[in-house]
């Protein structure tokens, strides 16, 4: 099985439900979670997979704090509906 990696938003430890379907991974800290769509063993790996994808720093042109920094706009709030 794949290791899980920490929360994202906390840092807290991760569990794969594996209850029925659809999967869940899911935060017992904060409860964030993933869902996969899919069925079986295909549904937990899309579910792991998609808790442990993270966005690399290179990718992003702003952060959180950048963001904030700015005035907001109409054109913010509709370029990111």
């Amino acid at each position: 099985m794949i290791k899980l990696l920490p929360c994202p938003f906390c840092g807290g430890t991760a569990e794969l439900e594996k209850m029925g379907w659809p999967h869940h991974v899911f935060c017992i800290e904060c409860g964030a979670k993933t869902t996969s769509g899919k069925l079986a063993e295909e549904g937990e790996q899309e579910a792991i997979e998609k808790w442990n994808r993270r966005v690399k720093k290179d990718d992003c042109s702003m952060t959180a704090v950048d963001l904030f920094d700015q005035p907001f706009t109409r054109e913010m709030e509709v370029n990111n509906a």
